[in-house]
């Protein structure tokens, strides 16, 4: 990510403690199928049926679908390759509250996440 996109970031995500706190959310659970840098190549994309996203061409129409990245997160929209319902790839971590979290702060690292990915679009 690049400094403009790392300043953004902290600006974005006030309840975070810090932006490497998202970058290290994204490459726990994004970055294994989609990659480091979100391009669909990330060490297990060989393996899979189907081909993980390029998430840096999201916005190639000139908007960032910032939604349906949302949706695709917290299960509403669950693309096959994510898994079913009962076992996404992540588990319930973006489906609901973890433990004391709420669903305001759940929003709120789903959103962060989302902010992230957007950083990441190729201009």
């Amino acid at each position: 990510m690049n400094r403009r996109g790392f300043a953004l970031l902290l600006m974005m995500a006030p309840l975070l403690a810090s932006a490497s706190e998202i970058a290290e959310r994204f490459a726990n659970d994004c970055a294994t199928c989609h990659g480091p840098d979100g391009r669909g190549n990330g060490p297990v994309a060989a393996v899979l049926k189907i081909t993980p996203t390029d998430l840096t061409t999201l916005a190639k129409d000139g908007s960032f679908p910032y939604a349906r990245v949302y949706r695709a997160i917290d299960g509403r929209d669950l693309p096959l390759a994510h898994g079913t319902r009962e076992m996404p790839i992540w588990g319930d971590r973006y489906k609901r509250a973890l433990g004391a979290l709420g669903e305001k702060d759940l929003h709120e690292r789903i959103d962060a996440l989302v902010k992230y990915v957007e950083t990441l679009q190729a201009h």
